[in-house]
Protein backbone atom coordinates (compact mmCIF):
# COMPACT_ATOMS: atom_id res chain seq x y z
CA UNK A 1 0.00 0.00 0.00
CA UNK A 2 2.86 2.37 0.77
CA UNK A 3 4.11 2.12 -2.81
CA UNK A 4 0.93 3.87 -4.06
CA UNK A 5 1.14 6.81 -1.62
CA UNK A 6 3.45 9.08 -3.76
CA UNK A 7 1.21 8.55 -6.79
CA UNK A 8 -1.88 9.57 -4.81
CA UNK A 9 -0.15 12.72 -3.50
CA UNK A 10 0.89 13.79 -7.02
CA UNK A 11 -2.62 13.31 -8.32
CA UNK A 12 -4.04 15.46 -5.56
CA UNK A 13 -1.54 18.25 -6.27
CA UNK A 14 -2.41 18.25 -9.97
CA UNK A 15 -6.11 18.47 -9.19
CA UNK A 16 -5.54 21.47 -6.91
CA UNK A 17 -3.45 23.30 -9.55
CA UNK A 18 -6.07 22.67 -12.22
CA UNK A 19 -8.81 23.96 -9.93
CA UNK A 20 -6.87 27.14 -9.17
CA UNK A 21 -6.22 27.75 -12.89
CA UNK A 22 -9.90 27.29 -13.74
CA UNK A 23 -10.88 29.68 -10.95
CA UNK A 24 -8.44 32.31 -12.19
CA UNK A 25 -9.91 32.19 -15.67
CA UNK A 26 -13.42 32.71 -14.30
CA UNK A 27 -12.50 35.38 -11.77
CA UNK A 28 -10.41 37.63 -14.05
CA UNK A 29 -11.72 39.23 -17.29
CA UNK A 30 -10.22 38.38 -20.62
CA UNK A 31 -7.08 40.46 -21.27
CA UNK A 32 -7.42 42.31 -24.55
CA UNK A 33 -4.75 43.44 -26.92
CA UNK A 34 -3.91 47.03 -25.91
CA UNK A 35 -2.76 48.06 -29.35
CA UNK A 36 -4.33 51.48 -29.72
CA UNK A 37 -6.65 51.22 -32.66
CA UNK A 38 -6.94 48.35 -35.14
CA UNK A 39 -7.95 49.78 -38.48
CA UNK A 40 -10.11 46.88 -39.64
CA UNK A 41 -12.77 44.78 -37.96
CA UNK A 42 -12.39 41.03 -37.78
CA UNK A 43 -11.72 38.08 -35.51
CA UNK A 44 -8.64 39.78 -34.03
CA UNK A 45 -10.81 42.62 -32.62
CA UNK A 46 -13.81 40.61 -31.51
CA UNK A 47 -12.87 40.77 -27.83
CA UNK A 48 -12.09 44.48 -27.72
CA UNK A 49 -14.08 47.35 -26.21
CA UNK A 50 -15.28 49.18 -29.31
CA UNK A 51 -16.46 52.72 -28.76
CA UNK A 52 -17.32 52.97 -32.46
CA UNK A 53 -17.68 49.79 -34.49
CA UNK A 54 -17.63 50.78 -38.15
CA UNK A 55 -15.03 50.98 -40.92
CA UNK A 56 -12.87 53.83 -42.20
CA UNK A 57 -14.58 53.35 -45.58
CA UNK A 58 -17.94 54.14 -43.96
CA UNK A 59 -16.85 57.61 -42.80
CA UNK A 60 -18.34 60.51 -44.75
CA UNK A 61 -17.06 63.44 -42.66
CA UNK A 62 -15.41 64.34 -39.36
CA UNK A 63 -16.16 67.70 -37.72
CA UNK A 64 -13.85 68.80 -34.91
CA UNK A 65 -14.22 71.60 -32.37
CA UNK A 66 -11.36 72.28 -29.95
CA UNK A 67 -11.39 73.83 -26.49
CA UNK A 68 -9.42 76.71 -28.04
CA UNK A 69 -12.36 77.62 -30.26
CA UNK A 70 -11.01 76.17 -33.50
CA UNK A 71 -13.44 74.32 -35.74
CA UNK A 72 -12.70 72.42 -38.93
CA UNK A 73 -14.08 69.51 -40.92
CA UNK A 74 -12.67 66.80 -43.18
CA UNK A 75 -14.79 65.27 -45.94
CA UNK A 76 -14.24 61.81 -47.38
CA UNK A 77 -15.16 60.32 -50.74
CA UNK A 78 -13.89 57.71 -53.19
CA UNK A 79 -11.95 58.18 -56.39
CA UNK A 80 -12.53 56.44 -59.71
CA UNK A 81 -10.96 53.18 -58.51
CA UNK A 82 -12.73 53.18 -55.15
CA UNK A 83 -9.86 54.41 -52.99
CA UNK A 84 -10.73 56.78 -50.16
CA UNK A 85 -9.83 60.44 -50.63
CA UNK A 86 -9.94 63.25 -48.08
CA UNK A 87 -10.22 67.04 -48.31
CA UNK A 88 -10.17 69.79 -45.72
CA UNK A 89 -13.56 71.46 -46.00
CA UNK A 90 -13.44 75.11 -47.12
CA UNK A 91 -9.63 75.21 -47.06
CA UNK A 92 -7.62 77.94 -48.76
CA UNK A 93 -6.59 76.43 -52.09
CA UNK A 94 -3.08 77.81 -51.59
CA UNK A 95 -2.57 75.71 -48.46
CA UNK A 96 -1.83 71.99 -48.84
CA UNK A 97 -3.08 69.35 -46.39
CA UNK A 98 -1.77 65.84 -45.93
CA UNK A 99 -4.27 63.39 -47.39
CA UNK A 100 -2.54 60.45 -45.69
CA UNK A 101 -2.93 62.07 -42.26
CA UNK A 102 -6.59 62.85 -42.92
CA UNK A 103 -7.38 59.32 -44.10
CA UNK A 104 -5.60 57.96 -41.01
CA UNK A 105 -8.12 59.84 -38.87
CA UNK A 106 -11.04 58.10 -40.61
CA UNK A 107 -9.59 54.75 -39.58
CA UNK A 108 -9.37 55.73 -35.92
CA UNK A 109 -12.87 57.21 -35.64
CA UNK A 110 -14.48 54.50 -37.79
CA UNK A 111 -13.27 51.71 -35.54
CA UNK A 112 -12.46 53.32 -32.21
CA UNK A 113 -11.16 50.84 -29.64
CA UNK A 114 -10.78 51.56 -25.91
CA UNK A 115 -7.97 50.47 -23.66
CA UNK A 116 -10.50 49.95 -20.90
CA UNK A 117 -14.06 50.66 -19.89
CA UNK A 118 -14.10 52.87 -16.79
CA UNK A 119 -17.81 52.92 -16.04
CA UNK A 120 -19.99 56.00 -15.50
CA UNK A 121 -19.79 59.19 -13.47
CA UNK A 122 -20.27 62.93 -13.42
CA UNK A 123 -18.95 64.75 -16.49
CA UNK A 124 -16.77 66.98 -14.33
CA UNK A 125 -15.01 63.91 -12.92
CA UNK A 126 -13.62 63.03 -16.37
CA UNK A 127 -13.39 66.49 -17.93
CA UNK A 128 -16.44 66.14 -20.17
CA UNK A 129 -17.99 69.34 -18.80
CA UNK A 130 -15.21 71.23 -20.62
CA UNK A 131 -14.04 68.75 -23.25
CA UNK A 132 -10.72 69.19 -25.05
CA UNK A 133 -12.32 68.04 -28.28
CA UNK A 134 -15.80 67.45 -29.63
CA UNK A 135 -15.67 65.15 -32.65
CA UNK A 136 -18.75 64.55 -34.78
CA UNK A 137 -18.44 61.58 -37.13
CA UNK A 138 -20.96 61.23 -39.95
CA UNK A 139 -21.20 57.94 -41.84
CA UNK A 140 -22.30 57.33 -45.40
CA UNK A 141 -25.59 55.75 -44.25
CA UNK A 142 -26.52 58.87 -42.27
CA UNK A 143 -25.58 57.64 -38.79
CA UNK A 144 -23.74 60.18 -36.63
CA UNK A 145 -21.60 59.64 -33.56
CA UNK A 146 -20.37 62.51 -31.41
CA UNK A 147 -17.33 61.91 -29.21
CA UNK A 148 -16.19 63.96 -26.23
CA UNK A 149 -12.53 63.91 -25.27
CA UNK A 150 -12.11 64.72 -21.60
CA UNK A 151 -9.07 65.12 -19.41
CA UNK A 152 -5.90 63.06 -19.34
CA UNK A 153 -5.83 59.83 -17.39
CA UNK A 154 -3.94 59.96 -14.06
CA UNK A 155 -0.79 58.42 -15.52
CA UNK A 156 -0.91 60.76 -18.53
CA UNK A 157 -0.83 57.88 -21.01
CA UNK A 158 -4.17 58.66 -22.64
CA UNK A 159 -7.49 60.45 -22.21
CA UNK A 160 -11.05 59.76 -21.11
CA UNK A 161 -13.58 59.55 -23.92
CA UNK A 162 -17.28 58.85 -24.30
CA UNK A 163 -20.05 59.06 -26.84
CA UNK A 164 -22.73 61.68 -26.24
CA UNK A 165 -25.44 59.07 -26.78
CA UNK A 166 -24.06 56.80 -24.05
CA UNK A 167 -23.03 57.19 -20.41
CA UNK A 168 -20.14 54.72 -20.49
CA UNK A 169 -16.68 56.27 -20.06
CA UNK A 170 -13.62 54.74 -21.71
CA UNK A 171 -9.91 55.44 -21.92
CA UNK A 172 -7.84 55.40 -25.09
CA UNK A 173 -4.07 55.20 -25.33
CA UNK A 174 -1.35 57.55 -26.47
CA UNK A 175 -1.37 56.78 -30.20
CA UNK A 176 -5.13 57.21 -30.49
CA UNK A 177 -4.97 60.36 -28.37
CA UNK A 178 -2.30 61.85 -30.64
CA UNK A 179 -4.53 61.34 -33.69
CA UNK A 180 -7.72 62.64 -32.08
CA UNK A 181 -5.99 65.71 -30.65
CA UNK A 182 -4.51 66.94 -33.94
CA UNK A 183 -5.30 70.57 -34.82
CA UNK A 184 -6.01 71.89 -38.28
CA UNK A 185 -2.42 73.04 -38.70
CA UNK A 186 -1.21 69.56 -37.75
CA UNK A 187 -2.82 68.31 -40.96
CA UNK A 188 -0.87 70.77 -43.07
CA UNK A 189 1.47 69.36 -45.70
CA UNK A 190 4.56 71.56 -45.52
CA UNK A 191 6.71 69.65 -48.00
CA UNK A 192 8.35 72.34 -50.12
CA UNK A 193 8.75 70.22 -53.26
CA UNK A 194 8.86 66.61 -54.38
CA UNK A 195 12.05 64.77 -53.50
CA UNK A 196 14.75 65.18 -56.16
CA UNK A 197 16.96 62.10 -56.24
CA UNK A 198 19.92 63.66 -58.03
CA UNK A 199 21.24 67.13 -58.80
CA UNK A 200 21.58 66.01 -62.42
CA UNK A 201 17.79 66.34 -62.70
CA UNK A 202 18.02 70.13 -62.29
CA UNK A 203 17.77 71.83 -65.67
CA UNK A 204 17.92 75.42 -64.42
CA UNK A 205 18.61 77.25 -61.17
CA UNK A 206 18.28 80.99 -60.57
CA UNK A 207 19.22 82.83 -57.37
CA UNK A 208 17.83 86.39 -57.29
CA UNK A 209 19.04 88.82 -54.60
CA UNK A 210 17.94 92.40 -53.96
CA UNK A 211 20.32 94.89 -55.52
CA UNK A 212 22.37 92.22 -57.34
CA UNK A 213 22.17 90.67 -60.79
CA UNK A 214 20.56 87.26 -61.00
CA UNK A 215 22.77 84.18 -60.88
CA UNK A 216 21.41 81.67 -63.40
CA UNK A 217 22.82 78.24 -64.17
CA UNK A 218 21.56 75.95 -66.95
CA UNK A 219 22.21 72.29 -67.65
CA UNK A 220 23.69 71.95 -71.13
CA UNK A 221 21.52 70.31 -73.77
CA UNK A 222 24.30 67.85 -74.62
CA UNK A 223 25.14 67.09 -70.99
CA UNK A 224 24.03 63.47 -71.26
CA UNK A 225 25.79 62.77 -74.52
CA UNK A 226 28.79 60.51 -74.08
CA UNK A 227 31.88 61.25 -76.13
CA UNK A 228 35.55 60.38 -75.99
CA UNK A 229 37.71 62.99 -74.31
CA UNK A 230 41.38 63.38 -73.62
CA UNK A 231 42.46 63.28 -69.99
CA UNK A 232 42.79 67.04 -69.94
CA UNK A 233 39.37 67.60 -71.51
CA UNK A 234 37.67 65.15 -69.13
CA UNK A 235 39.15 67.02 -66.17
CA UNK A 236 37.57 70.24 -67.42
CA UNK A 237 34.24 68.95 -68.73
CA UNK A 238 31.12 70.32 -67.08
CA UNK A 239 27.41 69.69 -67.59
CA UNK A 240 26.35 73.19 -66.51
CA UNK A 241 26.95 76.71 -67.72
CA UNK A 242 26.40 80.08 -66.10
CA UNK A 243 24.28 82.36 -68.29
CA UNK A 244 23.89 85.29 -65.85
CA UNK A 245 25.49 87.62 -64.83
CA UNK A 246 28.16 86.35 -67.21
CA UNK A 247 28.21 83.51 -69.73
CA UNK A 248 30.73 80.79 -69.02
CA UNK A 249 31.03 77.16 -68.03
CA UNK A 250 30.40 76.20 -64.43
CA UNK A 251 33.18 74.59 -62.46
CA UNK A 252 32.58 70.83 -62.37
CA UNK A 253 34.35 70.64 -58.99
CA UNK A 254 32.15 73.19 -57.23
CA UNK A 255 28.83 73.58 -59.04
CA UNK A 256 27.30 70.61 -57.21
CA UNK A 257 28.81 71.07 -53.76
CA UNK A 258 28.32 74.85 -53.65
CA UNK A 259 24.87 75.08 -55.24
CA UNK A 260 23.01 72.15 -56.83
CA UNK A 261 23.33 69.61 -54.00
CA UNK A 262 22.27 72.27 -51.50
CA UNK A 263 19.19 73.16 -53.54
CA UNK A 264 17.84 69.60 -53.68
CA UNK A 265 18.64 69.11 -49.96
CA UNK A 266 16.19 71.82 -48.81
CA UNK A 267 13.66 70.20 -46.47
CA UNK A 268 10.84 71.67 -44.38
CA UNK A 269 11.24 71.26 -40.62
CA UNK A 270 8.24 73.11 -39.17
CA UNK A 271 5.32 75.36 -40.02
CA UNK A 272 6.01 78.74 -38.42
CA UNK A 273 3.03 80.93 -39.33
CA UNK A 274 0.16 81.05 -41.81
CA UNK A 275 -0.86 84.44 -43.22
CA UNK A 276 2.11 86.29 -41.67
CA UNK A 277 1.41 89.96 -41.01
CA UNK A 278 5.04 90.98 -40.51
CA UNK A 279 7.34 89.50 -43.13
CA UNK A 280 10.24 91.67 -41.99
CA UNK A 281 10.70 89.71 -38.77
CA UNK A 282 11.49 86.65 -40.88
CA UNK A 283 13.68 88.52 -43.35
CA UNK A 284 11.06 87.92 -46.03
CA UNK A 285 10.13 91.50 -46.87
CA UNK A 286 13.16 91.61 -49.20
CA UNK A 287 13.90 87.92 -49.71
CA UNK A 288 16.33 85.99 -51.81
CA UNK A 289 14.33 84.19 -54.50
CA UNK A 290 15.31 80.69 -55.54
CA UNK A 291 13.75 79.31 -58.72
CA UNK A 292 14.54 75.97 -60.30
CA UNK A 293 13.19 73.49 -62.82
CA UNK A 294 13.76 69.76 -63.22
CA UNK A 295 13.80 67.38 -66.16
CA UNK A 296 10.81 65.63 -64.54
CA UNK A 297 8.61 68.72 -64.91
CA UNK A 298 9.17 70.30 -61.52
CA UNK A 299 8.94 74.10 -61.36
CA UNK A 300 9.64 75.55 -57.90
CA UNK A 301 10.10 79.07 -56.54
CA UNK A 302 10.97 79.71 -52.90
CA UNK A 303 11.43 82.99 -51.05
CA UNK A 304 14.30 82.71 -48.57
CA UNK A 305 14.69 84.93 -45.51
CA UNK A 306 16.77 85.06 -42.32
CA UNK A 307 18.22 82.21 -40.32
CA UNK A 308 15.80 80.50 -37.95
CA UNK A 309 16.75 79.82 -34.29
CA UNK A 310 17.21 76.08 -34.89
CA UNK A 311 19.78 76.63 -37.65
CA UNK A 312 17.52 76.49 -40.68
CA UNK A 313 16.06 79.34 -42.72
CA UNK A 314 12.67 80.96 -42.93
CA UNK A 315 11.19 80.29 -46.37
CA UNK A 316 7.88 80.83 -48.17
CA UNK A 317 6.81 78.95 -51.29
CA UNK A 318 6.00 81.60 -53.87
CA UNK A 319 2.28 82.38 -53.84
CA UNK A 320 1.66 80.52 -50.55
CA UNK A 321 0.97 82.64 -47.41
CA UNK A 322 2.96 80.39 -45.09
CA UNK A 323 6.31 80.80 -43.34
CA UNK A 324 8.19 77.51 -42.97
CA UNK A 325 11.48 76.77 -41.22
CA UNK A 326 13.90 74.52 -43.10
CA UNK A 327 16.00 71.77 -41.54
CA UNK A 328 19.31 73.32 -42.55
CA UNK A 329 20.70 76.69 -43.54
CA UNK A 330 20.43 77.70 -47.21
CA UNK A 331 23.94 79.16 -47.23
CA UNK A 332 24.09 79.31 -51.03
CA UNK A 333 22.17 82.61 -50.85
CA UNK A 334 25.51 84.44 -50.64
CA UNK A 335 27.05 82.59 -53.58
CA UNK A 336 28.84 84.51 -56.34
CA UNK A 337 29.21 83.48 -59.96
CA UNK A 338 32.97 83.52 -59.31
CA UNK A 339 32.46 80.75 -56.73
CA UNK A 340 31.03 78.31 -59.26
CA UNK A 341 32.54 79.45 -62.54
CA UNK A 342 34.97 77.07 -64.18
CA UNK A 343 38.42 77.80 -62.90
CA UNK A 344 39.56 78.00 -66.47
CA UNK A 345 39.06 81.48 -67.77
CA UNK A 346 39.03 80.63 -71.47
CA UNK A 347 38.43 77.04 -72.53
CA UNK A 348 37.94 75.34 -75.90
CA UNK A 349 38.17 71.73 -76.99
CA UNK A 350 41.09 71.15 -79.36
CA UNK A 351 38.79 70.12 -82.23
CA UNK A 352 37.00 73.48 -81.97
CA UNK A 353 40.12 75.57 -82.74
CA UNK A 354 41.82 75.79 -86.14
CA UNK A 355 44.42 78.49 -85.49
CA UNK A 356 45.83 80.55 -82.62
CA UNK A 357 47.66 83.88 -83.00
CA UNK A 358 49.93 85.08 -80.17
CA UNK A 359 51.15 88.65 -79.51
CA UNK A 360 53.76 88.63 -76.73
CA UNK A 361 55.68 91.26 -74.76
CA UNK A 362 58.28 93.02 -76.93
CA UNK A 363 56.18 92.60 -80.06
CA UNK A 364 56.93 88.93 -80.79
CA UNK A 365 54.24 87.13 -82.79
CA UNK A 366 53.62 83.41 -83.31
CA UNK A 367 51.04 81.26 -85.07
CA UNK A 368 49.80 77.79 -84.15
CA UNK A 369 47.64 75.87 -86.61
CA UNK A 370 45.88 72.79 -85.26
CA UNK A 371 44.43 69.61 -86.72
CA UNK A 372 42.71 67.25 -84.30
CA UNK A 373 41.46 63.73 -84.79
CA UNK A 374 40.23 61.03 -82.42
CA UNK A 375 43.74 59.90 -81.52
CA UNK A 376 46.06 62.90 -81.62
CA UNK A 377 46.56 66.63 -82.04
CA UNK A 378 48.82 67.81 -84.86
CA UNK A 379 50.25 71.31 -85.07
CA UNK A 380 52.10 73.65 -87.37
CA UNK A 381 54.05 76.31 -85.47
CA UNK A 382 55.15 79.39 -87.39
CA UNK A 383 54.86 77.41 -90.63
CA UNK A 384 56.73 74.31 -89.40
CA UNK A 385 55.32 71.01 -88.23
CA UNK A 386 55.76 70.30 -84.52
CA UNK A 387 55.46 67.14 -82.47
CA UNK A 388 52.04 66.11 -81.22
CA UNK A 389 53.30 66.44 -77.66
CA UNK A 390 54.38 70.07 -78.16
CA UNK A 391 51.19 70.90 -80.03
CA UNK A 392 49.12 69.47 -77.16
CA UNK A 393 51.13 71.16 -74.39
CA UNK A 394 51.23 74.56 -76.06
CA UNK A 395 47.48 74.39 -76.64
CA UNK A 396 46.83 73.41 -73.01
CA UNK A 397 48.93 76.33 -71.76
CA UNK A 398 46.96 78.58 -74.06
CA UNK A 399 43.58 77.62 -72.61
CA UNK A 400 44.68 76.90 -69.04
CA UNK A 401 44.34 80.27 -67.37
CA UNK A 402 42.81 79.70 -63.96
CA UNK A 403 40.74 82.57 -62.67
CA UNK A 404 42.21 83.59 -59.33
CA UNK A 405 39.45 85.97 -58.29
CA UNK A 406 36.78 88.41 -59.31
CA UNK A 407 37.90 91.65 -60.86
CA UNK A 408 36.60 94.76 -59.07
CA UNK A 409 36.27 98.30 -60.35
CA UNK A 410 38.96 99.62 -58.02
CA UNK A 411 41.59 97.48 -59.78
CA UNK A 412 43.55 99.39 -62.40
CA UNK A 413 45.34 97.69 -65.28
CA UNK A 414 47.77 98.76 -67.98
CA UNK A 415 48.22 97.98 -71.65
CA UNK A 416 47.79 94.50 -73.08
CA UNK A 417 50.83 92.37 -72.22
CA UNK A 418 49.69 89.18 -73.96
CA UNK A 419 47.05 88.92 -76.65
CA UNK A 420 45.72 85.58 -77.90
CA UNK A 421 43.30 85.28 -80.80
CA UNK A 422 41.68 81.92 -81.50
CA UNK A 423 40.10 81.14 -84.85
CA UNK A 424 37.33 78.62 -84.30
CA UNK A 425 36.23 75.89 -86.66
CA UNK A 426 32.87 77.68 -86.92
CA UNK A 427 34.62 80.61 -88.60
CA UNK A 428 34.30 82.92 -85.61
CA UNK A 429 37.23 84.40 -83.68
CA UNK A 430 37.63 85.20 -79.99
CA UNK A 431 40.37 87.17 -78.25
CA UNK A 432 41.87 87.06 -74.77
CA UNK A 433 43.95 90.00 -73.60
CA UNK A 434 45.96 89.82 -70.39
CA UNK A 435 46.74 93.23 -68.89
CA UNK A 436 49.02 93.65 -65.88
CA UNK A 437 47.38 94.90 -62.66
CA UNK A 438 50.44 94.44 -60.48
CA UNK A 439 53.38 92.05 -60.15
CA UNK A 440 51.01 89.21 -59.17
CA UNK A 441 47.80 89.70 -61.18
CA UNK A 442 46.65 90.16 -64.77
CA UNK A 443 43.19 91.42 -65.72
CA UNK A 444 41.51 89.15 -68.25
CA UNK A 445 39.64 90.86 -71.09
CA UNK A 446 37.64 88.62 -73.42
CA UNK A 447 36.52 90.03 -76.77
CA UNK A 448 37.03 93.59 -75.58
CA UNK A 449 34.46 93.38 -72.78
CA UNK A 450 35.08 94.76 -69.31
CA UNK A 451 37.15 92.27 -67.26
CA UNK A 452 35.27 89.99 -64.85
CA UNK A 453 38.23 88.07 -63.40
CA UNK A 454 41.95 88.20 -62.92
CA UNK A 455 44.61 85.50 -63.33
CA UNK A 456 47.92 84.98 -61.61
CA UNK A 457 51.24 86.00 -63.14
CA UNK A 458 52.61 82.45 -62.85
CA UNK A 459 50.40 81.02 -65.60
CA UNK A 460 51.15 83.94 -67.90
CA UNK A 461 54.86 83.32 -67.43
CA UNK A 462 54.44 79.61 -68.19
CA UNK A 463 52.86 80.43 -71.56
CA UNK A 464 55.58 82.92 -72.46
CA UNK A 465 58.30 80.42 -71.42
CA UNK A 466 56.77 77.85 -73.80
CA UNK A 467 57.92 79.92 -76.77
CA UNK A 468 61.48 80.08 -75.39
CA UNK A 469 61.43 76.28 -74.98
CA UNK A 470 60.28 75.82 -78.58
CA UNK A 471 62.99 78.21 -79.78
CA UNK A 472 65.57 75.92 -78.13
CA UNK A 473 64.08 72.89 -79.88
CA UNK A 474 63.01 71.25 -76.64
CA UNK A 475 59.77 69.63 -75.47
CA UNK A 476 57.28 71.65 -73.47
CA UNK A 477 56.75 69.83 -70.11
CA UNK A 478 53.45 68.04 -69.54
CA UNK A 479 50.87 69.82 -67.39
CA UNK A 480 48.84 66.76 -66.34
Amino acid sequence: MKQFKPVIICAVVLLVVAALAFGAIKLFPEISDTTDNPVNDGPATSGLNKIVDRSSQDVKSVEITTDGGESFAIDYSKDSIGAQTATMRGADARLAYSESEMTTLSGFVGLLVALEEVGTGEDSLFGFDKPQRTIKVTFNDGETVTLLIGSETPLGTGVYIRRTDRDTVYTVGGSTTDILMMTKSDYRDIELFDTISSADLLTSVTVSRPGKPDLTVLRKEDADEKKEMTQAEAALATDYEIVSPIKRDANPDTINSALLDKVIAIKAAALVEDYPKDLAKYGLSKPVKLSFKTSEGGDVTLLIGDKAPDGGRYVMPDGVPTVIATEEDCDFTAISHADIATRLLWYFASEDVSEVLYELPGGARHTLKLTADDKSLKGVYDGKEMTGKNATNLFLRTIRFTLSGEYTSDMKYGESAVKITAKLSTGKTTTLELCEINERQYAAIIDGKAPQFYVSVGEVKELIESFDILARGEDIPDMF
